[in-house]
């Protein structure tokens, strides 16, 4: 990744690309706080770069959020589940996969 940061620098889409794929394999492996740091950090750059509805922002955002809901904080994990579905359905639409699918982890997490 260091490379990659070198010859396309840090904020290059497959820079942070990269730098996502990291995040998945810390997250997988159960280690949440620096999975969210990184998160973090990738998603404000992802957002700077491509804006906030680009579909690969939209997914770290998610990630992010499943992240939260694995953490077990259901209520911190609401607020970006609501942002990614309102970006998806923005640039999707309402029926597609990728917006259906975020609109039911949210229903799953929301109170009755």
């Amino acid at each position: 990744m260091e490379a990659q940061g070198r010859l396309f620098g840090d904020g290059h889409p497959r820079t942070l690309g990269t730098r996502f794929d990291l995040i998945r394999v810390r997250h997988d492996r159960g280690d949440l706080a620096a999975a969210e740091r990184e998160y973090r950090a990738v998603l404000t750059a992802q957002q700077r770069v491509l804006g906030d509805d680009h579909p690969t922002t939209l997914t770290i955002h998610e990630r992010l959020a499943g992240l939260l809901h694995d953490r077990g904080d259901h209520v911190a994990a609401l607020t970006p589940y609501e942002a990614v579905l309102s970006g998806r359905r923005r640039t999707l639409g309402d029926d597609h996969p990728d917006t259906q699918s975020t609109q039911a982890r949210l229903e799953l997490l929301k109170p009755n």
